[in-house]
Order: structure tokens, then C-alpha cells, then sequence
């Protein structure tokens, strides 16, 4: 039975990191960013939470630190992955990353919301394990 969970943890692993690097590398459609229809307030005070459609959009939210999510699907199979930056919580940044109900449950300090915690976060070795270790929890 573990090495079943561990299988999937790998494959879950894999299928996040392709879906990351064709979500910053070819994913890129016409419009950014629209907003939910009766979104509830996140932590951020005033904030609208975004629907993004592309790389870019979701990746300013991050470093920004407000409320957006975005979900990609893998052209090549069902499996979808739904990142959100949920707000600010207790002075940190709230991120999640979900994938068929297995992911990542964050809360980054603001001076660690970079380029390369959020790549790290997609599995791409960025050297910033120990930010990653240290402020995510599996589910």
C-alpha cells in the first residue's frame, strides 16, 4: 500500500511539472484575467478574486500576493491542477496547489513571494526547497 501512495505521489509530481512548464512556456491565451462571478472575499482586505488564463497572470497575483486561481488542464489527459493565491493570512502570503484532490497547502512570508519559490513550488530545483519545505503542507 505504500508504494502505491508513493507512486502516485510521483506520478502526481510529474504530471505537475509538465503542466507547469507548458503552463509558463506555451500557455499563453488573448485575455488575462476575468473576474468570478460572486466570488467570496479571501483574507485580503477590499480584494477581487481573478480567474487567470494564462502564466503571467497568476505569477503577478503570486508576487503580489492577491486573490486570483487558475486551472490547467493537461492536454494530453483529464488531470487538472488549480493553483490560488488565497490572500494574506497572518502577514504571509496563502497559496495553494491542488491536483485531483492531493497538493500543497502554503503560507510564504512576503520577501520569499520570487520567481524561483514559485517555480520551486512546480518542481523545477530553483534552490528553494527549504522555503518550500518550510512553509508548505501536503494534502
Amino acid at each position: 500500500m505504500k508504494s502505491k501512495t508513493t507512486l502516485l505521489i510521483i506520478i502526481a509530481v510529474i504530471i505537475v511539472a509538465a503542466l507547469a512548464v507548458y503552463f509558463f512556456v506555451f500557455y499563453k491565451p488573448g485575455q488575462n484575467a476575468a473576474p468570478i462571478a460572486g466570488a467570496t472575499p479571501t483574507a485580503t482586505a477590499n480584494a477581487e478574486k481573478v480567474v487567470c488564463t494564462d502564466g503571467p497572470c497568476i505569477a503577478s497575483h503570486f508576487y503580489g500576493c492577491t486573490s486570483a486561481e487558475i486551472a490547467i488542464t493537461d492536454p494530453n489527459s483529464t488531470t487538472t491542477v488549480t493553483v490560488s493565491v488565497l490572500g494574506t493570512e497572518n502577514d504571509k502570503c496563502h497559496f495553494q496547489m491542488n491536483v485531483a484532490g492531493h497538493g500543497l497547502d502554503c503560507l510564504f512570508a512576503k520577501e520569499n513571494l520570487n520567481e524561483s519559490v514559485l517555480n520551486q513550488v512546480f518542481g523545477n530545483e530553483a534552490g528553494q526547497s527549504q522555503v518550500v519545505s518550510n512553509s508548505c503542507q501536503q494534502f
